[in-house]
């Protein structure tokens, strides 16, 4: 996050630079991003009047392969190192956060995962979403025991819901998108030790500072709402 400031700060000092040309800023998102989006588009209305976001909604790999070809101009990807035509910047990371029926909270402001070993484990799909379910199981298995885990394909609304009302079970839930969906009868936990998802922000790999810069602003704006909070 420091390099991507710095850079973008670079950037800025150069006459005429930090903006894009007035038109569509096509614009990859990923899911769980909550608040964060929404202030990289209110910093980015700021930053570039003239022009205006489109949001697309692909799978990873589909999003990195428009942001080479140039059908994107940015994506936000998640567990991703590397990807051909791409440059990733580290913009921020998601503390992970338990989700587990109100009747169930320990008492405290975090929870052990193997306090969960018991519990079955509600999580989308590994084909979905890779890089979550491999962080969460590798974190289990790193305190000594394998999660149970039962899929979920529906809406992430009617999870928490289900979890707040049916049989015990737990989630994860990213922190910036939890702020978005409390619920009354389901708490969202810190792990011990904590969880963190990094993101990053894909640009082509032969795209100027000028170009990145308002991105990279808007995301070090995004990334200061932990702080905030």
């Amino acid at each position: 996050m420091l390099a991507a400031a710095e850079r973008a700060a670079r950037a800025a000092a150069v006459p005429g630079g930090g903006a894009l040309p007035s038109g569509t800023l096509r614009l990859g998102t990923s899911a769980g991003l909550g608040e964060r989006l929404g202030e990289v588009l209110r910093v980015l209305g700021e930053l570039l009047p003239g022009t205006a976001p489109e949001l697309v909604t692909a799978p990873t790999r589909a999003r990195l392969e428009r942001v080479a070809s140039g059908q994107l101009d940015a994506a936000f990807v998640r567990g991703v190192t590397s990807a051909a035509g791409t440059e990733l910047i580290e913009v921020w990371r998601d503390r992970l956060l338990v989700v587990l029926p109100a009747s169930l909270a320990p008492g405290e402001d975090t929870i052990g995962l193997t306090e969960l070993a018991a519990l079955p484990l509600r999580i989308v799909p590994r084909r979905q979403n890779p890089p979550l379910v491999d962080l969460v199981q590798d974190a289990c298995a790193a305190r000594g025991f394998a999660p149970v885990i039962t899929e979920h394909v529906g809406l992430l609304e009617g999870l928490i819901a289900s979890i707040g009302s049916g049989p015990p079970s737990w989630s994860i839930i990213y922190e910036s998108q939890a702020r978005t969906l409390r619920q009354p009868h389901v708490v969202f936990l810190p792990t011990e030790p904590a969880m963190f998802m990094p993101t990053a922000l894909a640009v082509p790999a032969d795209a100027t500072s000028r170009q990145v810069a308002p991105l990279l602003r808007a995301c070090a704006a995004a990334a200061s709402i932990d702080r905030e909070s």
